[in-house]
């Protein structure tokens, strides 16, 4: 038991260190104004929105595009075979908007077999796209209107081919603010950011779908959405491009000026989490059930060591430490390390939920949250391993023999 204890202990102070590296590494993005210069020579920046059955964010997402302080954008949606009023709501945007005009709308194809819906609508968005510069943005995302200068700014500066912002997570419902924090836990405890510059490794690579900002020469050299058209996580598939092409790649802290609702509710939540978890692995079982294991076994197993440990506790017989009520002291030595390992528990789920805004409930009730995660986790393995499939947005994705992903 102690060893348990000690690997706890050990692998939570890991992950503590590895967040202070991470949130000292990321740059942190501002809102900002463009320098005062002819628009001319600011090179245009192609906007393009992916949008199925979003009627209740396409508005809002599309306004705060329209009113970037970028000199020199277009912007164009893409409605990918939508069934609710996202057709009727671009078509209001295009007649009633003061910006209107820097607005296209296309209508999707047919999906083709082997695609995944996104990377398809992407592929034809970047297709129509006049841009240097291309930006793929979700439709859930709300943008402060400095945010594509900044973006921008920061990429020229950093000299990347692909700056990759990570929004704030907003959550409503009890489920939300329980499992989305991880998102955040996950990027910045495990994933070393710090180190992606001098790895350079395609396999240690992380990227955020909801902002990619693409040099266009970048992004057509890496094949694009079509080199990775069957991948559920395809920000982290195209991000092991770049690398793989020796290309730059900037992840950013975009807290302050971009935010999105992922989810909805715990059903949309599972949903989602079920469909990109055990895909984001690539398929791979053995890492999956590794990064699961030390995940989550570090915030359960203290508890449960702490239980035997209290429960197989004896308070010594010396009549002095009874008598002078000096029995704590022992008591507390005796469960240091398991009480020290679920502290930097909730340090580790607090430290990244402070920073980036979330609800301290993950870090609170941060045992629950690890279940929900593993629970997620094995659904998402075994919806794909046996090849149910995922459902998303009224398409069912299917695993194949050959292990592409198929609607």
């Amino acid at each position: 038991m102690i060893i348990a204890a000690w690997f706890c202990f050990l692998i939570l102070l890991a992950v503590f260190f590895n967040i202070a590296l991470n949130i000292f590494y990321l740059p942190r993005l501002t809102a900002k104004r463009p320098p005062d210069v002819e628009t001319a020579t600011w090179p245009l920046i192609s906007i393009l929105v992916p949008a199925r059955n979003e009627e209740l964010n396409l508005w809002r997402c599309v306004d705060s595009l329209l009113n970037q302080n970028y000199p020199n954008f277009e912007l164009i949606i893409v409605n990918d075979g939508s069934t609710d009023r996202t057709a009727e709501i671009l078509q209001k945007l295009k007649t009633q908007h003061t910006r209107a005009s820097r607005l296209r709308i296309i209508d999707g194809r047919p999906l083709p077999d082997g695609w995944i819906g996104k990377c398809w609508a992407c592929h034809q968005l970047a297709e129509c796209a006049k841009g240097e510069w291309l930006l793929f943005t979700d439709s859930d995302t709300r943008h402060e209107p400095g945010t594509l200068t900044a973006a921008f700014l920061l990429a020229e500066e950093r000299h990347a081919d692909l700056v990759s912002l990570w929004p704030h997570q907003v959550t409503d419902g009890i489920g939300e603010m329980l499992v989305v924090p991880l998102v955040q836990l996950i990027l910045v405890g495990y994933c070393p950011l710090w180190l992606i510059d001098t790895v350079r490794s395609p396999r240690m690579v992380a990227a955020c779908g909801q902002y990619m900002l693409w040099k266009r020469e970048s992004y057509f050299r890496t094949g694009g959405h079509e080199s990775v058209k069957s991948h559920l996580v395809e920000d982290v598939a195209l991000a092991g491009r770049v690398m793989r092409e020796k290309m730059r790649l900037v992840n950013a802290d975009a807290t302050e000026v971009v935010s999105t609702r992922m989810y909805r509710s715990f059903r949309e939540l599972w949903l989602g989490f079920t469909k990109n978890f055990y895909a984001g692995f690539g398929g791979r079982p053995v890492p999956f059930f590794v990064f699961l294991f030390f995940q989550a076994a570090p915030f359960l197993l203290p508890w449960a060591i702490l239980g035997v440990s209290i429960a197989q506790w004896r308070p010594p017989s010396d009549p002095v430490l009874a008598e002078n009520g000096f029995l704590f002291l022992p008591f507390l030595l005796h469960h240091a390390l398991p009480v020290l390992s679920i502290l930097v528990g909730f340090l580790v789920h607090g430290i990244p939920a402070m920073r980036y805004r979330q609800t301290g409930m993950s870090a609170l009730f941060n045992p629950l949250s690890e279940v929900l995660l593993l629970l997620i986790g094995f659904n998402s393995f075994l919806k794909t391993a046996s090849r149910q499939g995922v459902e998303w947005k009224g398409r069912r994705i299917v695993r194949d023999a050959e292990g592409q992903n198929v609607i």
